[in-house]
């Protein structure tokens, strides 16, 4: 086992970890500012709030919360809560809202234009 990853995080309060993750868990209050990379799922829960700058291989679970992805996502599944992505996703699923910022990458494909997936149509 490599000792310089660190286990599941259980986050009430503002943390910043620019390391090995093996997950993440943001309760209310939380936040937590991942500029290193974690291997495994982070639920955030209502009232915590995750910004995302690292890497994360697995799935941001957006129960409530706030969510700023900069960088790298595999997927995000999401409820409710605020969502903002400027980085690149692989997937999003959930019946939540989404905001992407013009250049922000989804699949593999770049968007031309800023969306909000909140607005009522």
């Amino acid at each position: 086992m490599n000792k310089g990853i660190k286990g599941r995080l259980i986050i009430r309060s503002y943390t910043a970890e620019s390391g090995t993750i093996a997950g993440a868990n943001v309760l209310k209050g939380g936040e937590l500012a991942l500029s290193g990379m974690l291997n495994g799922d982070i639920m955030v829960r209502q009232g915590g709030r995750l910004v995302l700058t690292g890497v994360v291989n697995g799935t941001v679970k957006n129960l409530g919360g706030s969510v700023e992805i900069e960088s790298m996502l595999d997927h995000l599944y999401t409820t409710e809560g605020s969502v903002l992505i400027g980085g690149a996703v692989g997937s999003v699923s959930g019946p939540g809202p989404v905001k992407y910022e013009k250049g922000a990458v989804v699949g593999g494909v770049p968007l031309q234009k800023a969306v909000d997936t909140g607005a009522k149509q």
